[in-house]
């Protein structure tokens, strides 16, 4: 929200929004390996994950839409999410790196 109200305080135009962040803890302090098995995962780490790579997106797109505007009929504004192989569920084996790709 401090991001939007800058946004408006300095008159921005926005002509997209490019959600490209995320997180992946691979160990923990104590260096259990949370890569190696689901099973390894606490319930923290996990909800770590899922609020900075699938709800920190919504969020930003939830407050900086509206800023969106167009120069003209032909150009319209963009949203994107990039994303990676990392992030697919069926990539690779093993169930690894769960709490990135949820």
């Amino acid at each position: 929200k401090d991001l939007k109200e800058s946004l408006i305080n300095d008159k921005v135009t926005l002509n997209g929004i490019i959600n490209n962040a995320g997180i992946f803890i691979k160990k923990s302090d104590e260096g259990e390996d949370y890569q190696s098995s689901l099973f390894n995962l606490t319930s923290e780490v996990f909800e770590q994950h899922f609020k900075v790579n699938s709800i920190g997106p919504f969020l930003i797109m939830k407050e900086l839409v509206p800023l969106l505007k167009s120069e003209n009929e032909e150009n319209f504004p963009v949203v994107a999410t990039i994303g990676s192989a990392m992030g697919s569920i069926s990539a690779l084996p093993n169930h690894r790196s769960a709490p990135y790709r949820v």
